[in-house]
């Protein structure tokens, strides 16, 4: 299994760990596209073990086509990224959520 794969697996798995009957219907994992071309993330946080925990600002800015950025805000995840970026910007969150989550049961992997 590629890491691309691997990153997709467990985000589908904390994904359905923050489902409890309530939290899906409100909140959940957004991925859209940007028109310059790119990704766009946004995953709540609210509700999660991850709630109230600062991811610090990450950019990343190899070319047009080639860039990350990361961070927390209105309690969530977001990232922006280049069209070839999405796994990366994944793996960003995926490698966060497994260290900051002090009660998380998800491991990298």
């Amino acid at each position: 299994m590629s890491d691309s794969e691997n990153v997709l697996v467990w985000l589908q798995g904390w994904y359905a760990a923050q489902c409890d009957g309530d939290w899906e219907h409100e909140r959940g994992v957004k991925i859209e596209t940007l028109d310059n071309p790119g990704w766009a993330i946004r995953i709540d946080l609210e509700g999660t073990d991850l709630e109230g925990q600062e991811y610090p600002r990450h950019e990343a800015d190899i070319n047009t086509h080639n860039w990350v950025r990361a961070w927390t805000s209105d309690r969530a995840f977001h990232a922006a990224c280049g069209p070839a970026n999405l796994s990366e910007s994944l793996t960003l969150f995926r490698s966060w959520a497994t260290t900051a989550a002090p009660t998380s049961p998800f491991e990298a992997q």
